[in-house]
């Protein structure tokens, strides 16, 4: 399927704050919930493409939200066509600013859109990018020292439901 077919037909947007089972330690403090912007959207062809954006604090997380929404309004109907949607959206956002919050709300949609591109072309979106798929190094996501196991890497999948890491199947 060419990405020129794909039209956006709705999306969902969502504010969640996730719960961690192992709080992350950082240098400012602990960090035990995840607030997260979730994004479908629904194409007329029945492909969705997903993205999430961490807000990093709770109260960027419906603002962060509200803005996804207001600029998916903009461009329902339009081709899932990551360019051209950005160019839209840049424009009708230029007099805000393109940054802070609006640029992460920019690349929510953007990830969401390449996703839907990924999907409706058969690939993992890691190869419509160019990349490659690298299971070896799975691992190496939570590395602590020489990448030997890396911080209980099975345990962290399990407890972080992250199954998409190593998924090669699309």
């Amino acid at each position: 399927m060419s990405n020129d077919k794909l039209t956006i037909k709705n999306f969902r947007v969502r504010a969640v704050n996730v719960p961690m089972k192992r709080p992350l330690a950082t240098a400012s403090g602990s960090i035990g919930f995840v607030p997260l912007v979730l994004l479908d959207i629904e194409t007329d062809q029945g492909i969705t493409g997903r993205s999430y954006v961490f807000t990093l604090t709770p109260m960027a997380l419906k603002p962060t939200a509200q803005l996804v929404q207001e600029m998916l309004a903009v461009v329902k109907g339009d081709s899932v066509s990551p360019y051209n949607m950005e160019q839209k959206l840049q424009k009708r956002f230029r007099l805000l600013g393109l940054q802070g919050l609006v640029y992460v709300a920019l690349s929510t949609i953007d990830m969401a859109a390449w996703d839907a591109l990924a999907q409706a072309q058969g690939v993992p979106l890691v190869k419509l990018l160019g990349g490659e798929i690298r299971p070896e190094l799975w691992p190496c996501l939570w590395k602590t020292d020489g990448c030997q196991e890396g911080q209980g890497f099975a345990r962290s999948v399990a407890e972080t439901h992250v199954t998409w890491l190593m998924d090669t199947s699309t």
